[in-house]
């Protein structure tokens, strides 16, 4: 029997008198073409000809990942100065539904970091927060990686975007958003 990866977000909003305000959680099956590529970049085989994917960063701009090189590239795996470096979340305020191309928030309003990682056999949590400095809507998330270059250049690429239903803030609240990524 088969089973799809699955993508699960969950946004929580606490008020500043620690109680919950809202809870939205969404589950879906569409991963990026950019998660994709970024999974294909780091299964490839230890062969001694460059192996690479090209990934949107969050601006738009084709981007070349090395993952195996020669003397004039990186070499993800025998040089620890360049190659993936971390995630952090992102939440926005546009709910248009999510598309296998996209490769940013379509109207970003915060990117934070992880606070909270958790690695089991079939499944992979991360979870942040982010205290609320006015008021708004969270109607899309998204989680990003990081990739620095042999330039010694951070990229940033969007692997997930999710629409859960609208969450309202206010100032001074806490957005939890966690991503299950179930294997």
């Amino acid at each position: 029997m088969s089973q799809n990866m699955k993508v699960k977000v969950e946004v929580e909003v606490i008020g500043k008198d620690g109680v919950r305000k809202g809870y939205s959680a969404v589950e879906r099956d569409l991963i990026l073409a950019q998660f994709r590529n970024w999974l294909s970049a780091l299964l490839y085989a230890r062969l001694a000809t460059i192996n690479f994917e090209t990934i949107k960063d969050v601006s738009g701009t084709d981007r070349t990942l090395y993952v195996r090189g020669d003397s004039t590239t990186v070499n993800l795996f025998n040089d620890t100065r360049f190659g993936a470096v971390g995630t952090r979340i992102g939440i926005g305020s546009d709910g248009t539904a999510p598309s296998r191309t996209q490769y940013e928030l379509l109207s970003k309003i915060a990117e934070f970091d992880i606070t909270t990682e958790l690695v089991t056999e079939s499944s992979i949590v991360k979870r942040g927060a982010w205290l609320a400095t006015g008021s708004g809507t969270v109607r899309e998330t998204g989680l990003y990686a990081y990739w620095v270059d042999s330039g010694g250049v951070v990229r940033q690429f969007l692997l997930f975007r999710d629409t859960p239903t609208p969450q309202s803030y206010v100032d001074g609240d806490s957005i939890q958003v966690t991503y299950t990524i179930t294997l």
